[in-house]
């Protein structure tokens, strides 16, 4: 089976896409539920599924992304091990790409002015 279809690697596909979109979403849920009234948002559906505010919300979602972390992190470390020998150093690189996409993301959302409101 060809690595890119194996199980670690689409466990680490699945977690780096989960955080970043995660992530989006509590830095959006100001502008997109509250200002644009759009209900497409975690945080927005786990303050509906639970019955709990929007704050509490967040501390939930903030919750699944560091479990999906720790998920991503095992998927890489299971990556390994399926990896050829001579495919370990294409695994570090992927992995780091993985990781920096993940915190890229969230220091661009921390920083970016798109997601604020604009009277």
């Amino acid at each position: 089976m060809e690595l890119f279809h194996s199980d670690p690697m689409q466990r680490l596909l699945l977690t780096v896409t989960d955080a970043v979109s995660w992530d989006n979403d509590i830095f959006s849920v100001y502008k997109e539920c509250i200002v644009n009234k759009d209900k497409h948002n975690l945080v927005h559906i786990i303050s509906e599924e639970q019955g709990c505010t929007y704050s509490k919300a967040v501390e939930f979602a903030r919750q699944m992304i560091d479990d999906t972390i720790m998920d991503m992190e095992a998927a890489i470390s299971d990556l390994r091990k399926a990896a050829p020998e001579g495919a370990l150093h294409a695994v570090e690189k992927y992995a780091s790409t993985c990781r920096n996409w993940v915190s890229g993301s969230h220091a661009w959302h921390a920083k970016s002015l798109r997601y604020k409101a604009h009277p």
